[in-house]
């Protein structure tokens, strides 16, 4: 988004490093070209790709990139952005720390899957991004072997999307025989439409979109029986009452959120996060309660004891309230020569004692029940093997490891295969495990029974053998294999072998994510989508920002994205969230706003070049009454961004025409506006 200089270095040229590199190089220019220097500790001697040695700005220089010279040799201190992707992550984070030390305001970007790292790294260095290339995909590989509607699930804030791929029955009374526009809610919104009967629409008839895939369809669009849809759904987390008073919060303490953004308060959260985490929050509690409440009845009968006997030296106090506390109510009190105390205090001091056996008790108790449940942990039976309509994953490394997770979150039926070394114990208490010779454990998984098989070991010919395996043994034809690939010519191949089989390659997947946070963008998840891959990515507008005083509409359509929500402040300075906002918001600095959007649309972006909008003649008929020429004025202002004296003037002098540049669905919407206040024909002039 921001003009500047377009030099990248990439560390560690495997196959990652290779894709973003193609990747990158679809984002340069005549006027600004991309300038790439590649890093490796080897010099490749083969590519995964022709043309790779093209792409680079010089020859890949060899070396350590823990090495300050070598990175100055790159070019560091004109780099827009230093990309470190090499296998090993030690090495990654220790060049990330070199690179920050010398040059503060370089752009890092990391390959990481250490997420607890990630976050400290990235609140101590800034200007860090860390991506887990592993874990980004894994969504696409769980949601691809589900074999159903549903093609993504991800979560921004307090909102959990979905984005769902479906043909329309003909009893669907949300879709069927309805115009589209009519079918954008206020909590989702059509994405693609397939229709079932295809027509070819005149130059002078197709919607105006830079994508290939969104906002396909034109602004009388209808939807029918068997047309194929795809579309973005959202629910919110929050309670109506917490909704209600985060609002009240939020307008009654404006500045209660400056004093939280504090560098202490930021701690003190942080605290109260480790505090609260599930896995150890009871072990935590009764530690901490226990010992602060053993520390203030120590204190207090320390000072008690002080200030009733007078002969008594604070040493002596302490050590006999220890003893006190401890049960030792007998010792201090029970002697023949009892201490000089007033009969009150005894009291006192019989409950204090009191109290600390009963918190004495309460720990002993809590760990004996920890001890005697970590020993049944051992004895838990594992859980039994599905008959049928289950999921077999094969291979337990962090990519198969983090779909079981998502599969396991989605209530899925679940077999696990592995032949390595368990890299999560775990594993064998949630799901059913087999261990082995892999062929031979496919066989005991109820194969013929299974819904799907999803192959992602290392091994992509053993990807393919059982998913082939699987295939063959199924007794209903409908098994569903997914396959990790390496290379998109291995991609490709895979669906003419395997009936309903689909390969994805993961470092391609990732790859596209690498590129688009080279340029400073967040991205948050990934998945495909009729065989792209589409980013869900976060835009911080900033005021140089080329998106400033766009309205979303020139967004979404001039740049092939889909804007869901927006995160920005109303003149009040308190914050507002809009779900699927509005095509007439204008953006403005400080706004936050996420978008789906696929690498095209985040080139687009990044090169400000918007697909041109159609150029069209708005003649509109005089209203009833003064009051539908100001409405006719104020709507043309808000839903074409023109200046609001100029539409004023326009509706002061109707009857009358006016040029305007629009894409086909604003201007749809514009036509409709202006139609409830006075007659209105908008014309196409000319196609750009």
């Amino acid at each position: 988004m921001h003009e500047s200089r377009d030099h990248f270095i990439i560390c560690g040229l495997g196959r990652l490093g290779q894709q973003t590199l193609v990747n990158l190089s679809q984002f340069g220019q005549p006027t600004l070209p991309i300038s790439v220097v590649a890093i490796d500790r080897v010099k490749p001697v083969d590519f995964e790709f022709s043309g790779i040695e093209s792409l680079l700005a010089q020859p890949v220089l060899v070396g350590d990139c823990r090495r300050i010279d070598l990175l100055r040799a790159a070019g560091i201190e004109d780099c827009r952005a230093l990309l470190i992707m090499t296998r090993d992550e030690s090495v990654n984070i220790e060049t990330a720390m070199l690179a920050r030390r010398f040059y503060p305001a370089v752009h890092l970007v990391i390959r990481s899957s250490r997420q607890n790292l990630n976050e400290l790294l990235q609140n101590q260095l800034g200007h860090f991004v860390a991506l887990n290339a592993a874990e980004l995909p894994a969504e696409t590989f769980a949601l691809a072997g589900m074999d159903n509607e549903l093609v993504s699930v991800f979560t921004i804030d307090s909102y959990q999307f979905r984005v769902i791929e479906r043909r329309i029955s003909p009893e669907d009374s949300r879709y069927a025989h309805m115009p589209l526009y009519r079918t954008q809610r206020r909590d989702s919104r059509i994405l693609t439409l397939q229709p079932q009967v295809r027509c070819d629409l005149s130059p002078r008839d197709r919607h105006s979109s830079a994508s290939t895939l969104f906002h396909g369809w034109s602004a009388d669009a209808y939807l029918r029986p068997q047309d194929q849809i795809s579309y973005i759904e959202a629910d919110s987390l929050e309670s109506p009452d917490q909704v209600l008073t985060r609002s009240r919060r939020q307008r009654w303490y404006p500045g209660l959120r400056r004093l939280m953004a504090s560098a202490a308060v930021e701690g003190l959260q942080r605290f109260w996060r480790f505090w609260q985490n599930d896995a150890q929050a009871s072990l935590r509690r009764i530690t901490g309660i226990a010992g602060i409440s053993a520390l203030i009845l120590c204190l207090s009968s320390t000072v008690i004891l002080k200030l009733t006997v007078s002969d008594l030296t604070w040493f002596r106090a302490f050590s006999l309230a220890m003893i006190l506390i401890f049960g030792g109510y007998g010792d201090v009190f029970g002697g023949l020569d009892p201490l000089p105390i007033p009969s009150g205090v005894y009291g006192i001091f019989l409950l204090i004692a009191l109290a600390s056996l009963v918190l004495v008790l309460s720990v002993f108790g809590f760990l004996i029940d920890e001890l005697i449940r970590s020993r049944f942990d051992f004895l838990q039976r594992r859980p039994r093997l599905p008959r049928s309509g289950h999921i077999i994953v094969v291979g337990t490394g962090r990519l198969g490891y983090r779909i079981l997770q998502i599969l396991h979150q989605l209530n899925q039926s679940l077999v696990c295969i592995t032949h390595d070394r368990l890299q999560y114990p775990n594993l064998k208490t949630q799901v059913p495990l087999l261990e082995g010779e892999m062929t031979q454990a496919l066989k005991a998984a109820n194969l013929g029974q299974a819904k799907s098989i999803i192959a992602v070991t290392d091994d992509p010919i053993l990807n393919l053998e059982l998913a082939l395996m699987a295939q063959e043994a199924s007794q209903t034809g409908r098994l569903t294999a997914v396959v990790r690939s390496h290379d998109q010519y291995f991609t490709d191949s895979v669906p003419l072998l395997l009936a309903r089989g689909k390969a994805f390659s993961l470092h391609q997947l990732s790859a596209e994510a690498f590129a688009g946070a080279a340029f400073g963008e967040k991205i948050i998840s990934l998945f495909q989508l009729q065989a792209q891959t589409i980013l869900v990515t976060e835009y911080c507008v900033e005021a140089e920002d080329t998106l400033v005083g766009k309205l979303l509409a020139e967004i979404s359509y001039g740049y092939g994205v889909v804007p869901i929500l927006l995160k920005t402040e109303n003149w009040q300075k308190i914050p507002e969230t809009h779900l699927f906002p509005s095509d007439d918001y204008p953006l403005r600095s400080g706004d936050r706003l996420y978008v789906l959007a696929s690498i095209e649309g985040l080139r687009r972006i990044e090169r400000a070049e918007p697909f041109p909008p159609k150029q069209w003649q708005l003649e509109v008929q005089a209203p009833l009454s003064r009051e539908g020429r100001l409405e006719v004025g104020n709507i043309l202002a808000q839903m074409t961004g023109l200046d609001l004296s100029r539409c004023r003037a326009f509706a002061d002098a109707l009857p009358t025409t006016l040029q305007l540049d629009l894409y086909d669905l604003q201007a749809q919407r514009v036509r409709e506006a202006l139609q409830r206040w006075a007659p209105t024909v908008l014309r196409l002039q000319s196609q750009p």
